[in-house]
């Protein structure tokens, strides 16, 4: 049996840990050391908070665009993976649906 190894970046997460904005340059690394691993696909997460980039851009490039342009120059496939609502612990209260079952006093 053939398998496949995907790698899924959360990576608005990634960057509250790392406290810093990626480079075009992290990115790249980013890619290239996911490649080296022997992946050949990669999921780049989207939030509808995912505009953390936006609206004036410091760093001057399009993320999504070098994500996607690094991840095929290291050979892997690039899916951009839309996720409209967070559900994790600090923002749950905020960003889910309002058809999302919550517990009472929530």
């Amino acid at each position: 049996m053939n398998k496949e190894l995907c790698v899924t970046s959360d990576f608005v997460d990634d960057l509250l840990v790392a406290n810093t904005r990626l480079s075009e340059r992290h990115v790249d690394a980013i890619m290239q050391y996911t490649a080296s691993l022997g992946a050949s696909r990669f999921e780049w997460v989207l939030y509808a908070n995912s505009n953390i980039y936006e609206p004036h851009n410091p760093l001057g490039y399009d993320l999504l665009k070098a994500a996607c342009d690094a991840a095929h120059r290291h050979g892997m496939r690039f899916d951009a993976v839309y996720k409209p609502f967070e559900s994790g612990s600090t923002s749950a209260v905020n960003s889910v649906p309002h058809s999302f079952p919550h517990a009472d006093g929530d």
